[in-house]
């Protein structure tokens, strides 16, 4: 066996895993994008990830892309902004379900105020110690509206912080 081989255990609850990503991945419709799948053999689930900015050209293309994924897989999704990027997640059936795009894509970025940020930057050789204040942002993604094409309100319930 080589060092890429993968060697999964015949526990119970991995076993239960991949039958559930089998019975998915059987039943998968045409024109949904397909995941990358990783098994890890020192744990008992599943990474199922779908990466939108890979697989889609448009920011349009993401965004339906992972409309349709979410209607398609259905339940409950945490949203997990990061960086320039928003991952919807799903623990379920033994697999982490997750779905990137970029935020700009799947996202509407409202700003909802300003905050004054206040750092002391210590002394460094050629600048003493100083203070250093800037005004930031206070910004809010709000995801629901722009994924489903409704009216977006910006003090819609949903919005994630960032």
């Amino acid at each position: 066996m080589s060092g890429r081989d993968v060697v999964l255990s015949t526990t119970p609850p991995q076993v239960v895993a991949l039958r559930n990503l089998a019975d998915m991945l059987v039943s998968w419709p045409d024109g949904l994008p397909r995941p990358s799948i990783f098994a890890y053999s020192d744990r008992f689930d599943i990474d199922v990830s779908w990466h939108l900015t890979i697989s889609c050209e448009t920011y349009d293309e993401q965004k339906d892309a992972a409309r349709d994924l979410i209607r398609h897989l259905g339940g409950r999704w945490r949203k997990n902004p990061n960086s320039d990027r928003m991952s919807f997640e799903q623990n379920r059936d033994g697999m982490n379900l997750r779905i990137d795009a970029a935020r700009d894509a799947v996202c509407l970025r409202v700003v909802t105020g300003t905050e004054t940020v206040t750092t002391e930057v210590p002394a460094q050789k050629a600048v003493e110690a100083h203070t250093l204040v800037e005004e930031r942002e206070i910004v809010e993604w709000i995801c629901e509206p722009v994924m489903t094409g409704e009216p977006v309100d910006p003090n819609a319930p949903q919005a994630v912080t960032s």
